[in-house]
Protein backbone atom coordinates (compact mmCIF):
# COMPACT_ATOMS: atom_id res chain seq x y z
CA UNK A 1 0.00 0.00 0.00
CA UNK A 2 2.71 2.20 -0.44
CA UNK A 3 2.98 5.45 -2.09
CA UNK A 4 6.20 6.12 -4.14
CA UNK A 5 5.93 9.56 -5.83
CA UNK A 6 9.02 8.88 -8.16
CA UNK A 7 9.88 5.96 -8.55
CA UNK A 8 11.48 2.43 -6.99
CA UNK A 9 14.88 1.26 -8.61
CA UNK A 10 15.60 -2.47 -8.20
CA UNK A 11 18.08 -2.87 -10.73
CA UNK A 12 20.75 -4.84 -9.52
CA UNK A 13 19.38 -6.22 -6.39
CA UNK A 14 18.26 -9.66 -5.25
CA UNK A 15 15.40 -10.08 -3.24
CA UNK A 16 15.15 -13.95 -1.54
CA UNK A 17 11.53 -15.40 -0.24
CA UNK A 18 11.70 -16.37 3.48
CA UNK A 19 9.15 -18.63 5.06
CA UNK A 20 6.34 -17.36 3.34
CA UNK A 21 7.16 -17.50 -0.10
CA UNK A 22 7.48 -14.42 -0.63
CA UNK A 23 10.48 -12.20 -2.09
CA UNK A 24 8.94 -8.98 -2.91
CA UNK A 25 5.72 -7.51 -2.33
CA UNK A 26 4.16 -4.52 -4.02
CA UNK A 27 0.55 -5.21 -3.40
CA UNK A 28 -1.64 -2.02 -3.90
CA UNK A 29 1.44 -0.23 -4.32
CA UNK A 30 1.23 3.20 -5.97
CA UNK A 31 4.45 4.37 -7.70
CA UNK A 32 4.54 7.31 -9.60
CA UNK A 33 7.02 7.00 -11.54
CA UNK A 34 8.72 3.69 -12.90
CA UNK A 35 9.54 0.73 -11.92
CA UNK A 36 13.28 -0.86 -12.63
CA UNK A 37 14.14 -4.02 -13.06
CA UNK A 38 17.25 -5.12 -14.59
CA UNK A 39 20.42 -5.36 -14.33
CA UNK A 40 21.00 -8.74 -12.83
CA UNK A 41 18.17 -8.08 -10.82
CA UNK A 42 17.17 -11.53 -9.23
CA UNK A 43 13.64 -12.10 -7.43
CA UNK A 44 13.75 -15.98 -6.27
CA UNK A 45 10.31 -16.23 -4.99
CA UNK A 46 7.47 -14.82 -5.14
CA UNK A 47 6.50 -10.92 -7.31
CA UNK A 48 3.49 -9.61 -5.27
CA UNK A 49 1.79 -6.82 -7.76
CA UNK A 50 -1.42 -7.43 -7.15
CA UNK A 51 -3.76 -4.48 -7.09
CA UNK A 52 -0.50 -2.22 -8.18
CA UNK A 53 -0.41 1.34 -10.32
CA UNK A 54 2.58 1.57 -11.56
CA UNK A 55 3.90 4.34 -13.86
CA UNK A 56 6.10 2.41 -16.11
CA UNK A 57 7.71 -1.17 -16.63
CA UNK A 58 11.10 -0.85 -16.93
CA UNK A 59 11.96 -4.73 -17.25
CA UNK A 60 14.46 -7.63 -18.71
CA UNK A 61 13.20 -10.73 -19.27
CA UNK A 62 16.54 -11.93 -17.77
CA UNK A 63 15.50 -10.76 -14.52
CA UNK A 64 11.71 -12.07 -13.80
CA UNK A 65 10.89 -14.88 -11.43
CA UNK A 66 10.28 -18.31 -12.02
CA UNK A 67 7.14 -19.63 -13.97
CA UNK A 68 4.27 -19.61 -10.86
CA UNK A 69 6.34 -16.95 -8.67
CA UNK A 70 4.46 -13.93 -10.48
CA UNK A 71 1.20 -12.14 -9.39
CA UNK A 72 -0.38 -9.25 -11.42
CA UNK A 73 -4.11 -9.50 -10.86
CA UNK A 74 -5.76 -5.73 -11.29
CA UNK A 75 -2.30 -4.57 -11.52
CA UNK A 76 -1.80 -1.35 -13.83
CA UNK A 77 0.27 0.46 -15.60
CA UNK A 78 1.11 2.72 -18.14
CA UNK A 79 3.95 1.88 -20.40
CA UNK A 80 6.66 -0.63 -21.37
CA UNK A 81 10.05 0.60 -21.60
CA UNK A 82 13.74 -0.92 -21.28
CA UNK A 83 16.35 -1.88 -23.51
CA UNK A 84 15.55 -5.63 -23.58
CA UNK A 85 12.87 -6.28 -26.22
CA UNK A 86 10.16 -6.28 -24.00
CA UNK A 87 7.81 -4.56 -25.71
CA UNK A 88 6.52 -7.19 -28.74
CA UNK A 89 3.93 -10.13 -27.83
CA UNK A 90 6.04 -12.74 -27.78
CA UNK A 91 7.92 -11.59 -24.61
CA UNK A 92 5.13 -9.99 -22.84
CA UNK A 93 2.70 -13.49 -23.09
CA UNK A 94 6.19 -15.52 -21.40
CA UNK A 95 5.77 -12.77 -18.83
CA UNK A 96 1.85 -13.06 -18.57
CA UNK A 97 2.57 -17.01 -18.26
CA UNK A 98 4.98 -16.55 -15.25
CA UNK A 99 1.82 -15.86 -13.40
CA UNK A 100 1.22 -17.72 -10.33
CA UNK A 101 -2.65 -19.45 -10.12
CA UNK A 102 -4.13 -22.95 -10.78
CA UNK A 103 -4.04 -24.16 -14.08
CA UNK A 104 -7.93 -24.09 -14.15
CA UNK A 105 -7.76 -20.73 -12.72
CA UNK A 106 -7.49 -17.77 -15.40
CA UNK A 107 -7.02 -14.10 -14.54
CA UNK A 108 -8.35 -12.09 -17.78
CA UNK A 109 -7.33 -8.66 -16.06
CA UNK A 110 -3.54 -9.03 -16.63
CA UNK A 111 -4.00 -9.96 -20.51
CA UNK A 112 -6.09 -7.04 -20.84
CA UNK A 113 -4.14 -4.88 -19.50
CA UNK A 114 -1.15 -5.63 -21.31
CA UNK A 115 -2.96 -5.65 -24.59
CA UNK A 116 -4.09 -2.08 -23.80
CA UNK A 117 -1.06 -0.66 -22.98
CA UNK A 118 0.50 -2.10 -26.14
CA UNK A 119 -2.16 -0.65 -28.11
CA UNK A 120 -1.94 2.90 -26.82
CA UNK A 121 2.03 2.53 -27.67
CA UNK A 122 1.28 1.83 -30.91
CA UNK A 123 1.73 -1.92 -31.12
CA UNK A 124 -1.77 -2.63 -32.55
CA UNK A 125 -0.95 -6.54 -33.80
CA UNK A 126 1.55 -7.41 -31.01
CA UNK A 127 -1.68 -6.09 -28.57
CA UNK A 128 -4.32 -8.54 -30.65
CA UNK A 129 -1.72 -11.70 -30.38
CA UNK A 130 -1.87 -11.03 -26.43
CA UNK A 131 -5.09 -11.48 -26.78
CA UNK A 132 -5.51 -14.31 -29.14
CA UNK A 133 -2.53 -15.87 -25.83
CA UNK A 134 -5.30 -14.89 -23.24
CA UNK A 135 -8.49 -16.66 -25.31
CA UNK A 136 -6.34 -19.60 -25.96
CA UNK A 137 -5.76 -19.85 -22.19
CA UNK A 138 -9.39 -18.61 -20.89
CA UNK A 139 -10.93 -21.10 -22.64
CA UNK A 140 -8.56 -24.44 -21.70
CA UNK A 141 -8.63 -23.03 -18.25
CA UNK A 142 -12.26 -23.69 -18.78
CA UNK A 143 -12.20 -26.98 -20.23
CA UNK A 144 -10.17 -28.27 -17.57
CA UNK A 145 -12.70 -26.80 -14.67
CA UNK A 146 -14.91 -28.88 -16.12
CA UNK A 147 -12.93 -32.33 -16.62
CA UNK A 148 -11.88 -31.00 -12.65
CA UNK A 149 -15.61 -31.21 -12.30
CA UNK A 150 -16.32 -34.49 -13.84
CA UNK A 151 -18.32 -33.31 -16.46
CA UNK A 152 -15.93 -34.76 -19.63
CA UNK A 153 -18.59 -34.29 -22.43
CA UNK A 154 -18.90 -30.10 -21.58
CA UNK A 155 -14.61 -30.15 -21.55
CA UNK A 156 -14.69 -31.66 -24.87
CA UNK A 157 -17.24 -29.77 -26.58
CA UNK A 158 -15.39 -26.44 -25.31
CA UNK A 159 -12.33 -27.95 -26.41
CA UNK A 160 -13.38 -29.06 -30.12
CA UNK A 161 -15.54 -25.23 -30.09
CA UNK A 162 -12.08 -23.77 -29.30
CA UNK A 163 -10.04 -25.29 -32.30
CA UNK A 164 -12.69 -24.32 -34.34
CA UNK A 165 -12.82 -21.14 -33.51
CA UNK A 166 -9.30 -20.99 -33.56
CA UNK A 167 -8.47 -22.31 -37.14
CA UNK A 168 -10.95 -19.91 -38.35
CA UNK A 169 -11.20 -16.97 -36.54
CA UNK A 170 -8.59 -17.04 -34.22
CA UNK A 171 -11.59 -16.51 -31.70
CA UNK A 172 -12.85 -13.46 -33.19
CA UNK A 173 -9.21 -11.46 -33.49
CA UNK A 174 -9.04 -12.04 -36.61
CA UNK A 175 -12.17 -12.39 -38.69
CA UNK A 176 -10.66 -12.14 -42.20
CA UNK A 177 -8.73 -15.35 -41.47
CA UNK A 178 -13.06 -16.88 -42.34
CA UNK A 179 -12.31 -15.57 -45.84
CA UNK A 180 -9.02 -17.23 -46.34
CA UNK A 181 -10.73 -20.67 -45.56
CA UNK A 182 -13.99 -19.50 -48.22
CA UNK A 183 -11.10 -18.77 -50.89
CA UNK A 184 -9.48 -22.43 -50.57
CA UNK A 185 -13.01 -23.83 -50.37
CA UNK A 186 -14.18 -21.61 -53.03
CA UNK A 187 -11.03 -22.84 -55.23
CA UNK A 188 -11.13 -26.73 -54.32
CA UNK A 189 -14.70 -26.67 -55.27
CA UNK A 190 -14.36 -25.73 -58.56
CA UNK A 191 -11.55 -28.44 -59.35
CA UNK A 192 -14.29 -30.93 -57.91
CA UNK A 193 -16.95 -29.56 -59.66
CA UNK A 194 -14.76 -29.49 -62.76
CA UNK A 195 -13.76 -32.73 -62.56
CA UNK A 196 -17.13 -33.89 -61.82
CA UNK A 197 -18.64 -32.39 -65.03
CA UNK A 198 -15.69 -34.16 -67.03
CA UNK A 199 -16.70 -36.93 -65.67
CA UNK A 200 -20.55 -36.83 -66.80
CA UNK A 201 -21.69 -36.50 -63.15
CA UNK A 202 -23.16 -32.94 -63.43
CA UNK A 203 -26.84 -32.69 -65.01
CA UNK A 204 -29.49 -29.83 -65.53
CA UNK A 205 -31.08 -29.00 -62.13
CA UNK A 206 -34.34 -29.10 -63.97
CA UNK A 207 -36.85 -31.78 -64.15
CA UNK A 208 -38.20 -30.43 -67.14
CA UNK A 209 -35.10 -31.00 -69.06
CA UNK A 210 -34.12 -34.25 -67.65
CA UNK A 211 -37.49 -35.79 -69.23
CA UNK A 212 -36.78 -33.64 -72.14
CA UNK A 213 -35.69 -36.00 -75.47
CA UNK A 214 -32.79 -33.87 -75.75
CA UNK A 215 -31.55 -35.19 -72.64
CA UNK A 216 -32.19 -38.74 -72.95
CA UNK A 217 -31.55 -39.30 -76.29
CA UNK A 218 -27.41 -38.27 -74.99
CA UNK A 219 -27.18 -41.04 -72.65
CA UNK A 220 -24.83 -43.64 -73.20
CA UNK A 221 -26.55 -46.85 -74.12
CA UNK A 222 -29.86 -45.25 -74.27
CA UNK A 223 -32.19 -47.49 -76.39
CA UNK A 224 -35.32 -45.24 -77.80
CA UNK A 225 -38.54 -46.64 -77.45
CA UNK A 226 -41.22 -47.20 -79.78
CA UNK A 227 -41.64 -43.79 -81.61
CA UNK A 228 -39.09 -42.18 -79.32
CA UNK A 229 -36.33 -39.66 -80.37
CA UNK A 230 -33.33 -41.79 -81.87
CA UNK A 231 -29.73 -41.78 -79.53
CA UNK A 232 -27.48 -38.41 -80.15
CA UNK A 233 -24.84 -40.42 -78.24
CA UNK A 234 -22.29 -42.40 -79.83
CA UNK A 235 -21.23 -44.06 -76.97
CA UNK A 236 -17.54 -44.69 -78.61
CA UNK A 237 -17.22 -41.29 -78.69
CA UNK A 238 -15.28 -39.19 -75.56
CA UNK A 239 -18.35 -36.62 -75.22
CA UNK A 240 -20.37 -36.75 -72.13
CA UNK A 241 -24.09 -36.51 -71.79
CA UNK A 242 -23.87 -33.58 -70.63
CA UNK A 243 -21.57 -32.06 -73.31
CA UNK A 244 -23.97 -33.83 -75.85
CA UNK A 245 -26.81 -32.14 -74.80
CA UNK A 246 -24.72 -28.51 -74.30
CA UNK A 247 -23.99 -29.30 -78.82
CA UNK A 248 -27.57 -29.26 -79.39
CA UNK A 249 -29.72 -26.59 -80.90
CA UNK A 250 -32.49 -27.00 -78.12
CA UNK A 251 -30.01 -26.01 -75.37
CA UNK A 252 -28.33 -23.39 -76.94
CA UNK A 253 -30.44 -21.28 -73.99
CA UNK A 254 -29.71 -23.44 -71.30
CA UNK A 255 -26.89 -20.97 -68.57
CA UNK A 256 -23.33 -22.85 -69.61
CA UNK A 257 -22.32 -24.87 -66.48
CA UNK A 258 -19.16 -23.08 -65.21
CA UNK A 259 -17.15 -24.48 -62.27
CA UNK A 260 -15.82 -21.69 -60.73
CA UNK A 261 -19.77 -19.89 -60.49
CA UNK A 262 -20.86 -22.76 -59.71
CA UNK A 263 -18.31 -23.30 -56.63
CA UNK A 264 -18.80 -19.70 -55.76
CA UNK A 265 -22.84 -19.78 -55.89
CA UNK A 266 -23.21 -23.12 -53.66
CA UNK A 267 -20.72 -21.24 -50.92
CA UNK A 268 -21.56 -18.24 -50.31
CA UNK A 269 -25.23 -18.08 -48.49
CA UNK A 270 -25.72 -14.68 -49.40
CA UNK A 271 -24.89 -14.33 -53.09
CA UNK A 272 -27.34 -15.91 -55.43
CA UNK A 273 -25.59 -16.58 -59.32
CA UNK A 274 -28.35 -19.06 -60.57
CA UNK A 275 -26.03 -21.35 -61.58
CA UNK A 276 -27.12 -23.61 -58.84
CA UNK A 277 -30.49 -23.30 -60.15
CA UNK A 278 -29.94 -24.58 -63.44
CA UNK A 279 -27.33 -27.62 -62.68
CA UNK A 280 -26.81 -29.92 -59.64
CA UNK A 281 -24.38 -33.06 -59.38
CA UNK A 282 -25.63 -36.24 -60.14
CA UNK A 283 -25.10 -38.74 -57.26
CA UNK A 284 -25.43 -42.17 -59.57
CA UNK A 285 -23.32 -40.94 -62.05
CA UNK A 286 -20.43 -43.24 -60.46
CA UNK A 287 -17.92 -42.19 -58.25
CA UNK A 288 -17.07 -38.89 -58.84
CA UNK A 289 -20.79 -38.25 -59.17
CA UNK A 290 -21.06 -39.71 -55.46
CA UNK A 291 -17.67 -37.56 -54.27
CA UNK A 292 -19.14 -34.49 -55.51
CA UNK A 293 -22.70 -34.24 -54.03
CA UNK A 294 -20.72 -35.24 -50.43
CA UNK A 295 -18.70 -32.41 -50.93
CA UNK A 296 -21.45 -30.37 -51.85
CA UNK A 297 -23.10 -31.12 -48.84
CA UNK A 298 -19.96 -30.05 -47.13
CA UNK A 299 -19.35 -26.86 -48.83
CA UNK A 300 -22.91 -25.93 -48.28
CA UNK A 301 -22.10 -26.13 -44.71
CA UNK A 302 -19.39 -24.72 -44.68
CA UNK A 303 -20.45 -21.80 -46.13
CA UNK A 304 -22.92 -20.23 -43.98
CA UNK A 305 -20.90 -21.63 -41.04
CA UNK A 306 -17.39 -19.46 -41.98
CA UNK A 307 -19.75 -16.87 -43.13
CA UNK A 308 -21.54 -16.40 -39.75
CA UNK A 309 -18.40 -16.76 -38.00
CA UNK A 310 -16.62 -14.27 -40.07
CA UNK A 311 -20.03 -11.52 -38.93
CA UNK A 312 -19.65 -13.02 -35.45
CA UNK A 313 -15.72 -12.18 -35.35
CA UNK A 314 -16.51 -8.45 -36.80
CA UNK A 315 -18.74 -7.64 -34.51
CA UNK A 316 -16.88 -8.85 -31.46
CA UNK A 317 -19.66 -12.00 -30.60
CA UNK A 318 -16.71 -14.56 -30.72
CA UNK A 319 -14.52 -13.04 -28.06
CA UNK A 320 -14.46 -13.92 -24.55
CA UNK A 321 -13.91 -11.74 -21.58
CA UNK A 322 -14.69 -13.57 -18.80
CA UNK A 323 -14.30 -16.87 -17.26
Amino acid sequence: GATLGIGLDCDGATFTAGETGGALSLERADIKGAFFLRNESKVEGLLNLIGANIGTMVDDPACWPARGNLMLDRCRYDAFLGIAPVVDAASRIRWLDLQNHPERDFWPQPWEQCAKVLREMGHAEDARRVLIAKEERQRRARRLRYVHQGRRGKALVIGVSADILWLTVAYGRRPLRAFVWLLGLWILGAWVFHTAAHNDAIKPNNAFVLRSPEWAACAPGYTPAPGGPAPRHDVAQPASQLSCFMAQPEARSYPTFNAWVYSADTLLPIVAMEMQEYWITNEHAGPWGAVARVYLWIQIAMGWALSLLAVAGFSGLVKQDST
